[in-house]
């Protein structure tokens, strides 16, 4: 399953839109870092604004949020948090729950492999931009590609998802 959430877009400068299909995410990592810049009083309009994404999208957990968006958002906040381990100490401080059915079918499961197995199938509803694939051959090996998004720019969204992935399966998480 992917979802994609329109971007309305111009082109060449032409006053008609057209509507580019990006991934989006349920937007988790992206509300509990706003949650964070606000804790250490930090603004979030110009931060949301630089991202594309807007306070009505933040204020409303229901709202899907573009994966660029949320990437660029994450970097941002890190930075203006001074904090490079971000992605990392958000998810580990979270209430994982809030990540929905990707929790719950990890957390259920009987061994690791279960998880992930279980975890590659439901991924795309917690984000669309990042397929994980988990397979056993020789040794065992979890890949991530991303799916409509450049990968270069992320590191604190793929820093939420491992310690989300690993934290659902049951990996002790210490302190960061």
């Amino acid at each position: 399953m992917r979802r994609a959430s329109p971007n309305l877009s111009m082109r060449n400068g032409a006053k008609s839109e057209h509507r580019d299909l990006q991934p989006d995410a349920m937007g988790v990592a992206t509300r509990l870092a706003a949650g964070r810049l606000r804790e250490a009083g930090i603004v979030l309009k110009p931060l949301l604004r630089s991202a594309g994404l807007s306070a009505i999208q933040i204020n409303n957990k229901d709202v899907r949020i573009g994966v660029s968006s949320q990437i660029r958002f994450l970097e941002l906040a890190a930075k203006a948090l001074n904090d490079p381990l971000l992605g990392f100490r958000l998810m580990h401080d979270a209430d994982l729950r809030r990540v929905g059915l990707l929790y719950y079918i990890a957390a259920s499961s009987e061994t690791l492999g279960d998880a992930l197995e279980r975890a590659q199938r439901y991924s795309s509803i917690v984000n669309a931009g990042v397929v994980l694939k988990s397979f056993e051959a020789r040794n065992f090996t979890i890949a991530l590609r991303y799916a409509g998004v450049a990968r270069h720019s992320d590191r604190q969204q793929m820093e939420c998802l491992v310690t989300t992935l690993s934290a659902s399966a049951g990996i002790q998480r210490t302190a960061v």
